[in-house]
């Protein structure tokens, strides 16, 4: 049972968070801040345990909208406790807003300590992340969800990372992370393209089920493509280093998933195919990053 919890948590998604605060952190190197290893550390913790508080509340959601049952989407490569009748939905009620308040509890402690726009930045992630799942007018439900990730993971996450880090703000972080805020909104959509076809029996409106399948293809593809332009062009600006042009790497797994795309033959583990994507291209951009440090 503990296994199964800990899997239904969607651990492989912790990476994703921690590539986007480790990101922002390094970044703060490059540009010289003073960074404060305390609070950049308890702000990763905080993002993690916050992501698993909307991970469990999304499988709630998802339960009660009937969007999760057996043998459809991600039953079929994970655990779903409450499809499984593992839990029942005040447990995973009680296990998401736990985690929602030690993440509280850490954000308190770094505005606390000389960073209070935390608390502002903590709050806009937990709201968008309360309302990406509740039922019926949750953003998942109503075509929205894309846009929310957006903004969680690319704008408030990395800016926040960024400040509880450093205890300021800088515009070039700002547009720093828009990359990894689209290469991780492309893992949703990956994920709804992917059940265009049991969420509109299930009568939820995603940004899949509105566009249908080829359009909802061209904007996972530029997603999917658009950051390594964008973080080209970046580098050309000198937001960031000559050394982060090694992020054009991603280009070839990319290419790979713009072929299935492309194909119309959708896999069932498209979206953790598409995380790929995000772990590479962050492991890539920080590896430039630290390098950049070195070479100063």
């Amino acid at each position: 049972m503990i296994a199964k919890i800990l899997l239904s948590v969607r651990p492989w998604s912790f990476t994703m968070i921690a590539g986007v605060v480790i990101s922002a952190i390094t970044l703060a190197f490059y540009y010289g801040y003073p960074v404060d290893i305390t609070l950049a550390l308890l702000a990763l913790v905080g993002a993690v345990l916050l992501q698993a508080f909307v991970n469990w509340f999304n499988d709630y959601g998802d339960y009660v909208m009937g969007v999760d049952r057996v043998g459809v989407g991600t039953t079929i490569y994970r655990p779903h406790l409450l499809v499984e009748g593992a839990l029942g939905t005040r447990q995973i009620l009680v296990l998401s807003f736990s985690s929602a308040a030690i993440s509280i509890a850490i954000g308190l402690y770094i505005a606390f300590n000389g960073r209070p726009l935390v608390i502002p930045i903590g709050v806009a992630g937990f709201l968008l992340g309360l309302l990406y799942s509740i039922p019926r007018v949750g953003f998942k439900y109503n075509a929205l969800g894309e846009l929310a990730v957006f903004l969680a993971f690319g704008p408030l996450m990395f800016l926040g990372s960024f400040y509880a880090a450093t205890g300021l703000l800088d515009l070039r972080a700002l547009i720093a992370s828009a990359p990894l805020g689209m290469l991780i909104t492309a893992v949703l959509l990956a994920n709804n393209i992917r059940d265009i076809e049991t969420d509109s029996r299930s009568g939820i409106k995603t940004l899949a089920t509105t566009l249908g399948l080829k359009r909802s293809t061209i904007v996972y593809l530029t997603l999917l493509l658009g950051p390594i332009a964008y973080t080209l062009a970046l580098v050309a600006l000198r937001v960031l280093p000559v050394t982060s042009a090694i992020t054009v790497l991603v280009l070839s797994l990319a290419i790979k998933l713009t072929r299935i795309s492309l194909s119309g033959r959708i896999p069932a583990d498209f979206d953790p195919m598409t995380a790929r994507v995000v772990l590479l291209y962050s492991m890539l951009l920080i590896a430039s990053l630290l390098v950049a440090v070195l070479l100063k």
